[in-house]
This record gives structure tokens, sequence and C-alpha cells, in this order.
């Protein structure tokens, strides 16, 4: 596309020097070539393609699946079986208060005597030396003691509480916790959520499912918008809306802000210009096309934008010839030569 632009300016570099030589019959010379063999002019061809308008906002993604685990009393870590960013499964435990808690004991000895005398009933209700209703009520008193350690115990020995990677460690081994406190966090990276606060200006461009994308590391992470709220955050003063990512090789993570791309429009089939290509005049919109060597002014009607370039929607036909060089030369009707027809209809090019 240079090299065309340059061999136009070469070509207009020569009408310059007719013209500052002093010379009538020279121009006139250059004039009647121009007549008889037109004015060079760089084409490009114009074919569907796919148009699409964007927005663009800053994101903070978070795991779609994570979870915290906190402590249930007041104790002392006494091991940690994770480390940072290892691999757990769903009550798998990760770390150990003291087993030494009165609490813990106490409901581990009630456990114990409670299994003994279910035991020891179900062996007498078998010889038939007590009633149905001890047995039951030894049963009963069992499941109780049961319920009971492994409430305590799910305090004591912390659990995963999902399937995930172990993204915080809050707390050190010997270390005292009271309860409430945030022990660690567990986040499934298999599918991570952006959290977008949209303009008021915006909101009503954006619709749930439409497609999201995002780079990191010269890759391009694609997604969909899941939930669009339409009530007004008053203290951002701007709209939240969630976007669903995949995450393959778990490339982002919980806590990351980026850019992300939202798609507004999308047309397939569209005819597009740059914004260079276009002339303005009282309102309207026009281009110069070539139907075989004349150029013809044509009037456009102008579609979505999207930086630079301009959806035409009306006036432009496939297969029809753009001249996107040399315009400034030419006029309805101007006889012109192509010097190097382009094809595609990217406005860029």
């Amino acid at each position: 596309m240079l090299k065309n632009y340059l061999f136009l300016m070469c070509i207009f570099a020569l009408f310059i020097f007719a013209a500052c030589s002093g010379k009538s019959e020279d121009l006139r010379s250059m004039e009647q070539i121009r007549l008889e063999e037109g004015v060079p002019v760089v084409l490009r061809e114009m074919r569907p393609s796919t148009f699409t308008t964007f927005l663009r906002y800053p994101a903070a993604f978070v795991a779609r699946a994570e979870s915290t685990a906190t402590a249930g009393t007041r104790d002392v870590v006494r091991n940690i079986h994770r480390r940072l960013g290892d691999t757990v499964r769903r009550d798998e435990v990760v770390m150990r208060l003291s087993q030494d808690a009165p609490g813990y004991q106490q409901a581990r000895a009630n456990l114990a005597n409670a299994e003994a005398t279910y035991r020891r009933t179900q062996s007498l209700f078998a010889d038939n030396g007590v009633s149905q209703q001890n047995l039951d009520n030894a049963r009963t008193q069992y499941e109780l003691a049961q319920a009971a350690f492994k409430a305590i115990d799910d305090i004591i020995n912390v659990k995963a509480p999902i399937d995930g990677i172990i993204t915080r460690l809050d707390v050190r081994v010997t270390e005292n916790v009271q309860s409430g406190d945030v022990l660690f966090t567990v986040s499934n990276l298999d599918a991570v959520e952006a959290r977008i606060w949209v303009s008021a200006r915006d909101i009503g461009l954006i619709a749930t499912g439409r497609p999201v994308s995002a780079e990191w590391l010269g890759q391009t992470i694609t997604g969909a918008v899941s939930q669009v709220n339409m009530i007004m955050d008053t203290d951002r003063r701007a709209f939240l809306v969630l976007a669903a990512f995949s995450n393959p090789g778990r490339l982002l993570t919980s806590g990351m802000n980026l850019d992300v791309s939202l798609e507004t429009y999308r047309n397939d089939d569209a005819l597009y210009v740059h914004r260079r290509e276009l002339i303005s005049e009282a309102g309207m919109s026009f281009v110069f096309v070539c139907e075989g060597d004349i150029a013809v002014r044509r009037q456009v009607a102008l579609g979505r934008t999207q930086g630079l370039l301009v959806e035409i929607t009306d006036g432009l036909f496939p297969g029809e010839f753009l001249i996107v060089g040399g315009s400034q030369m030419v006029r309805d009707g101007t006889k012109v030569y192509a010097v190097a027809p382009l094809s595609g209809s990217s406005g860029n090019e």
C-alpha cells in the first residue's frame, strides 16, 4: 500500500514540476495525457467481512468458584499440610489446630463410649438380652456422638471447602487464631469471572451472551457476558457487569486486573471503509468508486463506527472498486487508471 502511495506522489510531483517550469506547452501536454490516459489511482475491491464494535473497560478477575476457611474456635495452628499453590480436593485436611483442646478430647471420649455401648447392646439384642427399644436408644446415642465429634473434628482438622488451588494462606504454624479468623482460601481456577463497572452511557449497549475477551502474556482469553445489573451502584455511579471466562492452562488467577473488550455489535456480512476514504459535505458522506475507467462520486449511508473504521449500510456493493488512493485528484466522471488493484474490504489496508 505504501509503495502505491509513493508512486502516486511521484506522479503528482511531475504535475507540479511541469507547472513550475513555465512552459505552457508542457503543461498542456501533461493535461492532455491526464485526459487521454486518466489519473492514476489505487483501488480496493469491496468484499463482505466481519465488522464489530466493542467497549474496553478495566475488570477485576476472581475465580468463579472460591471459598474461604475460617477458624471455628480460639486455638493454635499446630500443622499446615499444604502450601500456597497446591491443588487440594474437597474435605482434604489442609491444616490442624490443637487436638489437646478439652472439647475435642471430651467429644472423642464420648464417641468411643457410645460406640462401645452400641456394640455391646447389639450383642445382647442378638441373644435376646435387651429389647429393640434399648438397641434403638444405643444407636441414637452413638449417632449423636458421631455428629458431635465430626463437628469439633471439622474445627480442629480444617478441611478444603471445595476442589481447587490454595490461593491464600493467612496463618503460620504456632500462630494463635480467634474464632472467625480467615485461615486460607481455595479457588477453582478452571473458570474465572470478570467484574466490570460500566458507565450509564454504555450499559444499554451490553447484553448477556455477548462475547468478551482479554489479553494476557500474549494470549487472548475469550468469554461471554453472564450478568448485566440494571440497578446502578450509587457509590460507583456505574453498573456491574459479570463476564464468565474459560481459563485453559489456568492462565488467569484470582485478584488480577486486566482490560477487557466487550463486543456490542457484530455484522458478519459488512462493508466498511477507513474514515480517510470518506468525503463529507453538507452533512452527507461520499466516496469515489471506479466504474470501468471512470471515477464516480457516490453518496453512502454510514452505520456504526469502531476507531477509524466506518460501516457502510448503503451506497456500496460487493465487487465494486473503491478509490482509496488518488481520490483528491479526481472529480465525478474523471477518467482513471488503476496503479494496483487491491482486494479485501478492510478499511485500514
